[in-house]
Order: C-alpha cells, then sequence, then structure tokens
C-alpha cells in the first residue's frame, strides 16, 4: 500500500479538527468559583471555573470562548476581543497577564489530555508503547519543566501519572509516543527526573483512550496515513 507523505492538493485546505482534545474539553461543565469548590476532587474533573469571577453567565462565555480555540485554532487575540472586557469588568481592572494563563493553560490542557486519550488507545499503545516529553527551549522555559526535556520512559512508568505536561501555569510542553525501534534508537531512560509541578498539574488523565477504528473504515488518504503510522 502506498503512504502518502505529502498532503493531497485536492483533499480540502481546512485544518483538521482535533476531536480527541474537543471531547477532553466538552466534557467539562463550566461553573462559578463556588459551585467548583463545593465538589469533590473526582467531580472536578467534569467541571470548569475562572477564578476572580462569580458570575455564571461570564464564567460560560470564558468556556465558549476557549472552546472555539480548541475546536478551531482561534488565537489568543480573538479570544481577547471576545471576552477580556468581560473578565476585566468581574476581576475589576486589566490584568493580562491573568487572561493569556487562563487561555494558554486551558488550551494546551485539553491538547495534552486529547493527546493521551489517543495514545493510550489500545492500537496505538501497542504500536508506540514509549512517551517522549516534548519541550520549546527558549528563554520562557521554567526550571520545572527544563529537566524533563527530551525524556523517554515507557507509557505506563509511573513518572507520567505525576509528570504529564502541561506541569504548570501556561505550561507549554506536550509529549509524543514512540515506537520500541524509535526509543531504542533515541535511548530509554532508566528512571525520569524529580520533578516538582504547581498544584493541580501533572497527573494523567483517569481515562484511558477507547480503541481507533479499523484503519480501512476511512477513506484514504486518512486511512493510508493512519495504518502507516500503526505499523511503524
Amino acid at each position: 500500500m502506498a503512504h502518502p507523505q505529502h498532503p493531497d492538493p485536492q483533499l480540502p485546505h481546512e485544518p483538521v479538527k482535533f476531536d480527541a482534545a474537543i471531547a477532553a474539553w466538552r466534557k467539562r461543565d463550566p461553573m462559578p468559583k463556588a459551585d467548583w469548590e463545593a465538589l469533590q476532587a473526582d467531580e472536578r474533573d467534569y467541571a470548569w471555573t475562572v477564578a476572580g469571577v462569580a458570575q455564571a453567565d461570564v464564567v460560560s462565555d470564558v468556556w465558549d470562548a476557549i472552546d472555539s480555540s480548541v475546536e478551531n485554532g482561534t488565537p489568543f487575540a480573538e479570544f481577547k476581543a471576545d471576552v477580556g472586557a468581560k473578565l476585566e469588568e468581574a476581576w475589576g481592572g486589566e490584568k493580562p497577564g491573568r487572561l493569556e494563563t487562563i487561555f494558554r493553560t486551558n488550551v494546551n490542557g485539553a491538547y495534552n489530555e486529547g493527546r493521551h486519550s489517543v495514545f493510550t488507545a489500545p492500537k496505538v499503545l501497542e504500536a508506540r508503547p514509549y512517551w517522549r516529553y516534548e519541550l520549546i527551549d527558549d528563554s520562557d522555559l521554567c526550571d520545572i519543566c527544563q529537566d524533563c526535556k527530551g525524556v523517554i520512559l515507557p507509557a505506563d512508568d509511573e513518572w507520567w501519572s505525576e509528570n504529564l505536561p502541561p506541569l504548570h501555569f501556561r505550561c507549554r510542553c506536550s509529549f509524543t509516543a514512540l515506537s520500541r525501534q524509535e526509543a531504542n534508537d533515541e535511548g530509554i531512560d532508566a528512571e525520569g527526573p524529580d520533578t516538582d509541578p504547581d498544584e493541580g498539574f501533572g497527573e494523567a488523565p483517569s481515562e484511558k483512550g477507547t480503541d481507533w477504528a479499523d484503519p480501512d473504515d476511512y477513506a484514504p488518504p486518512i486511512g493510508d496515513v493512519l495504518d502507516h503510522v500503526l505499523d511503524r
């Protein structure tokens, strides 16, 4: 079977939506902080709030704006234009750092939870049983993530249960699934580094991914690409 190496020019030039990330985000219901704090720890996996905002309608509007970004890739500037003024009114003043923190933390969190769902699907886990910690190595990189650079460990290693990105507010890190051959070629770590994620970060989602449909069920070239990835 031939496997495409480049996008098919006849395909629509629309970005492919990350359905697993969208599902991860949409499992959470928006609610005021007081209601969120009344929940048990496991219940908070299905709830979402904004610090310093008591109005349910404002929390819901912010949830909708992040939902748009997760689904459609809308940038921070559009998020700010949609809900920046409402949040500033609720907070009693402009807080640009907090606004960007809300956006980047939640969008990246949804995408990493989506990756976890995909990478823990049985067929994917069988084909790619190792994970590698990925980061953006620039001046904004923090000490928490620096030590995790390029860590490669089995997907079922206990280290991932406490160090799955994001590890802190505005964390830009992610992780990638590797085949056994890829992991061996790059070098598997004996253990992960000691880290200190911020409170509420680093814990792997409790839900595992469900299995993917057979690649033959997908129209080419999507099915061809999926088949190729799983067979590598």
